[in-house]
């Protein structure tokens, strides 16, 4: 299935959907867990025609949580918080993707007269919820780009259910990470669109 590592989707897609704009962007970014240093609401980055909305941090899980199977942490300047492979945390991580959409939902409506893109995280557990909420996405903003941001375990079966929805056309773009919890890809992105959208 193709995919892009967020390096590429940054170097390779980011200027084509900013470029397809019109100088104009709103842009969700969607996730049970932190976007890096960004804290939930709107971003504000001094760009004129570019706004950001981060939904964030809905997750039970502490900052350090051992990642089970895997076994091992990710470090990024800091600790990342990791997701635990236990029937206990997939739940944790679903209940706080679907409070996450939740309260998205007024922000996706707010979207809606507007060139958007919303950005999604979906891991290891909280997986399927994401991928339907990018279906509810889809119903109510037919014309947004739609990005899933996936951690890559378990990859196979999430390219399994993913590539319908892109062939669909409910998902424009997969980006895999090897960082789980999405916290720096996620932050990776949104720094990247700051940065390449245009000064005027």
């Amino acid at each position: 299935m193709e995919h892009f590592s967020v390096e590429d989707f940054v170097r390779q897609r980011l200027p084509e959907i900013i470029a397809r704009s019109g100088g104009q962007l709103s842009c969700l970014f969607s996730t049970y867990n932190e976007v890096g240093r960004y804290d939930a609401g709107e971003v504000k980055h001094g760009k004129k025609n570019l706004r950001i909305h981060v939904k964030s941090g809905c997750s039970p899980c502490s900052t350090l949580t051992e990642i089970g199977l895997l076994n091992h942490f990710i470090l990024s300047g800091q600790y990342d918080l990791v997701e635990k492979i236990t029937e206990g945390k997939r739940g944790n991580a679903s209940t706080a993707q679907r409070q996450v959409e939740h309260e998205g939902t007024t922000v996706v409506v707010e979207l809606s007269t507007q060139k958007s893109m919303v950005v999604l995280y979906a891991g290891l557990h909280g997986f399927d919820v994401a991928i339907e909420y990018s279906q509810v996405i889809r119903k109510q903003l037919p014309q947004t780009t739609i990005v899933i941001l996936a951690c890559d375990c378990d990859l196979r079966r999430k390219f399994r259910l993913l590539e319908p929805l892109v062939q669909s056309g409910i998902v424009n773009d997969v980006v895999v990470t090897g960082r789980c919890g999405g916290r720096t890809a996620m932050e990776d992105i949104l720094d990247s669109l700051i940065e390449q959208w245009p000064e005027s």
